[in-house]
């Protein structure tokens, strides 16, 4: 009988899956905003090495 009250597990809490739910939201938009940041930073550098006509890249 203990054993099989063992292995019962209660849910998460709604605290304890909304901070779950917050933590992966966090680690996504940080990795969103560092991807942003690389393309940013290599957009500008592409930017800078261009010649010709802006709205053509010619």
């Amino acid at each position: 009988m203990l054993l099989a009250l063992a292995g019962c597990k209660q849910e998460p809490s709604f605290d304890e899956r909304f901070d779950a739910a917050q933590k992966t939201l966090e680690a996504k938009a940080k990795a969103i905003d560092q991807e942003l940041s690389v393309a940013a930073s290599e957009g500008s550098a592409v930017a800078a090495g261009e010649s010709g006509s802006p709205a053509t890249g010619e």
